[in-house]
This record gives structure tokens, C-alpha cells and sequence, in this order.
């Protein structure tokens, strides 16, 4: 069994001999959002009653000139006095004030009926009470504010006809079309660019993990001959299936606020039975979520090792090693925390200087993991071997690159000695010609003073 102690040892070995490029990766994986990208979900449990103060807090901000503007005219509408002379008429007065019919509204049986002390218990009258959440008196009055405002804005003539005028409708479906496009544009940005350059990214930290002679190079390792579109596939079914589980919480939580609505007026007793069951629901799917992604964790690894296995296969190889492993890997992240807050309180950035020990850690795991696979027959050489075949089809073209280059060498090196032996040669064949030049003319002039000589001697007899 693998320890953290041994992995993050290991790491650390190798990131001592290559850190500024495991750095740069890093960096790289952070841009186009690999890095720190996970799932990130937040569940805020609040008071309704205290969100909903809140917004009559920011309610009481508004401006109250278009109330005030149809607050006046309501007002002018209501005080006039033929309006008020036409409800103050005795005869309407005398309809409502008949005592007849007061005392059918007042009979004793009827009062009986709704003050029935048991109809409610003591208990849940107190229940009743604790859950009865009423607005204050101050509240109220902006609550009152607010609706008014907004109807009467919401049926001005001027509100509709601006509408209407200033093409609101069309910016609006405008605005729909943008949203969609950045939508479309976000997720081929993920699965074109995104999702390889994670795989890359993997490959480069298991390749120095395993042999230690990872390059920068190795960024570009999907995108290479065939990996490239095996590689788009395969990650979109794991975010396909990502994206699936991730509905179930939703779908729970969907469910629960039907129930909640169509069970209104069920008994009290059985509120905080539904609360609790709600709750424990929401806590497994959302635990089921993730235990999926940790399920999902090694398919960049596999696919890094091997970009021609396929979707489906690294999805269920990357689940049977994690089997057993999701709560270790846990531990593992957390065991980075305190990296973290020491890059946090470095200003921010010194996060990004933990991110290769982070990624150096994963990739120990992952080959800690692949032995393990290995010796159980769960997957094999062939399978998860296609990354030493590369590199190793990567040194033999380098040495054939290597050989080809000393071999050009050696026939360049092999021309310029014959051509020096050419010019030697020539150069011999020059001072032997220029030795038998000078030695013509020396006899010449050796014959020439012999001729001058016997000439003076006759000259003189």
C-alpha cells in the first residue's frame, strides 16, 4: 500500500533536477484552466426571513419620484369630493351597517366553530407559533411601497411605450443570443484546447516521474499524429458523464421543494421528519457526486499513457484503481493545505510555486497506482505501455537523427581533408615547378656569364 510520505518524497526528488520546467507546465495548466479547475460546488443554507429583510433594506434605497409622480394623481383621482360624497352616501352606510347582518356573521355557533380550543393543542400552537414568521410593522409599509411602485411603473403608458421604443425586447434577446454564443464558445474552448493540454500536461509529469527526462517539449504531445481527436473524445465522455451526475444533486433538491410545496399542509410533527430526510438526501447525492469525479481522476494519466484506449475503456480502468483509493486521495489533497495557505499569505501567488509539487505528487500516485493494476491483471503492458513505445520510438529517432548528424559530419569532415590534400598537392606541384623555373634561369644566366666571359678573353688577345 502506498503512503503519502513516499509519494510527496519521490516528488520532491524529481522536481530538484527540473523544477522550472515542471513550474512553467504548471503555469501553463492554470491559463487554460486545468489546474484548480475541479468542480467547485457551494451550498448556502439561509434564513428566507432574513434574505427576504434583506431585500426591503434595499428596497427602502429606491427611488420614489415615479411613485410619488402616480401617488399624486391617485390621490387627486380619490379626494374628489363627488367620489367621496358617492361612498358616503347613507344608504350605502345603512347596506353594511344592517343588524340583521351582523348578527348572521356574529352568531354564536359560527364563533364557536373557529374558537374550538380542540381543534389546536397546546403543542402545536406553539409549533405554530415558531414557524410563523410575520413582517414587522416598518417592513410591511415598504413591502406595501414596493408593490405599489412597481405596479404602477409596470402599467404606465410611458413604461410600455419605452419599451416598445427603445427596442428593450430586442436587446434583451440580443443579450440571450450573446450568452449562448460565449456558452457554445466556453465549452469547445474546453474540450478543443483545454482538455489536451491537460492530458499533455499529465504526460509530462508521469514521464519524469518514470524515466526522469521530461522536456518542455512534451506540451504538445496531444496534439501529435492521431492522439488528437482520441483524446477530444475521450475526455467529452468524461465530462458528459461528469455533467450527469452533477444533475442528481439538483434533481434531489428539485424534487424536495415540490414535495415541500404539494405537502404544505401536512402536520407540523412531520416537519422536521421532512427536514432531516431532505437533508441526508442532499448529503448522499451530493457525496455520490463526488465520489464520481475521484472515480474519474486517472483518465488524463491513462490517456497520457495510452491516447488510443478509448473513452469508455480509461473511464472504467481509471474507477477500478481508484477503488479503494477515493478517501487516501482525499487525505492527499488535504495534506497540501498548509502549502496553500503559505502561497496565500505570500500575496496569492505563491499558490502557483504548489502546483508542480502538487502535480509531481498525482503523478507518483498514478504510477504507484498503474504497478498496482499491473500486478492484479486488471489492465496490462500493451495497454498502458504506449507511452514508453513513444518515447522510445522518440530516442531512436533521436539517434538516428544523432548518427545521420555525425555521419554528415564525418563526409563534411571527409571532403575538406580531401580537398587539402588537393591543394597540398597542387601547392607541391607549384614550388616543385617554381624550384625547376629558378633553377633554368639560373642556368641560363650560368651559361649566359660563361658566353660574356670568353667573349671578353677574345676581346682581348
Amino acid at each position: 500500500m502506498w503512503s503519502i510520505k513516499d509519494l510527496k518524497t519521490r516528488a520532491w526528488n524529481v522536481l530538484r533536477k527540473s523544477y522550472l520546467p515542471a513550474l512553467f507546465i504548471s503555469f501553463i495548466m492554470v491559463i487554460v484552466g486545468v489546474q484548480g479547475a475541479g468542480v467547485k460546488t457551494k451550498i448556502r443554507l439561509s434564513n428566507p426571513i432574513i434574505q427576504y429583510h434583506n431585500m426591503i433594506e434595499q428596497i427602502s434605497d429606491l427611488d420614489n419620484k415615479e411613485y410619488d409622480k402616480y401617488n399624486d394623481d391617485e390621490y387627486d383621482k380619490y379626494s374628489d369630493d363627488d367620489e367621496y360624497d358617492k361612498y358616503s352616501d347613507e344608504d350605502e352606510y345603512d347596506k353594511y351597517s344592517d343588524e340583521d347582518e351582523y348578527d348572521n356573521y356574529s352568531d354564536e355557533d359560527e364563533l364557536d366553530k373557529y374558537s374550538d380550543d380542540d381543534k389546536y393543542s397546546d403543542d402545536e400552537y406553539e409549533i405554530n407559533k415558531k414557524y410563523d414568521f410575520k413582517l414587522s410593522d416598518d417592513d410591511q409599509f415598504k413591502f406595501d411601497q414596493l408593490t405599489k411602485n412597481f405596479s404602477h411603473i409596470w402599467n404606465s403608458k410611458e413604461f410600455n411605450e419605452g419599451i416598445r421604443n427603445n427596442g428593450f425586447l430586442q436587446f434583451i434577446s440580443i443579450f440571450g443570443v450573446f450568452i449562448v454564443i460565449g456558452i457554445i464558445i466556453g465549452i469547445a474552448f474546453k474540450l478543443f484546447l483545454t482538455n489536451p493540454l491537460e492530458v499533455s500536461g499529465r504526460m509530462y509529469f508521469v514521464r519524469n516521474a518514470r524515466h526522469g527526462n521530461a522536456s518542455i517539449n512534451d506540451l504538445g504531445y496531444s496534439f501529435k499524429n492521431n492522439k488528437y481527436m482520441n483524446i477530444v473524445k475521450a475526455l467529452f465522455r468524461r465530462d458528459v458523464y461528469i455533467f450527469l451526475w452533477g444533475l442528481l444533486p439538483i434533481l434531489v433538491i428539485t424534487g424536495l421543494m415540490i414535495l415541500a410545496i404539494m405537502s404544505l399542509d401536512i402536520s407540523n410533527n412531520s416537519v422536521g421528519i421532512f427536514t432531516l430526510v431532505a437533508v441526508l438526501l442532499l448529503i448522499l447525492t451530493t457525496a455520490v457526486y463526488f465520489m464520481k469525479i475521484y472515480s474519474y481522476v486517472m483518465t488524463p494519466y491513462i490517456l497520457a499513457d495510452n491516447p488510443e484506449i478509448g473513452g469508455k475503456r480509461a473511464i472504467q480502468l481509471s474507477s477500478e484503481m481508484m477503488r479503494g483509493n477515493k478517501f487516501h486521495l482525499w487525505v492527499l489533497e488535504l495534506s497540501f493545505i498548509g502549502w496553500y495557505i503559505l502561497g496565500i499569505i505570500a500575496f496569492g501567488f505563491g499558490i502557483y510555486f504548489v502546483y508542480p509539487y502538487v502535480n509531481a505528487t498525482k503523478a507518483e500516485l498514478y504510477e504507484e497506482l498503474r504497478v498496482i493494476a499491473l500486478n492484479n491483471d486488471i489492465t496490462s503492458k500493451e495497454e498502458l505501455g504506449k507511452l514508453d513505445e513513444y518515447l522510445d520510438e522518440m530516442e531512436l529517432e533521436k539517434a538516428k537523427l544523432k548518427a545521420a548528424n555525425e555521419a554528415r559530419i564525418a563526409e563534411n569532415m571527409a571532403k575538406n581533408m580531401a580537398t587539402d590534400k588537393v591543394v597540398e598537392s597542387d601547392m607541391v606541384e607549384l614550388d616543385t615547378s617554381e624550384s625547376d623555373m629558378s633553377e633554368s634561369i639560373k642556368s641560363e644566366e650560368t651559361k649566359e656569364s660563361k658566353e660574356t666571359e670568353a667573349s671578353n678573353f677574345e676581346t682581348k688577345e
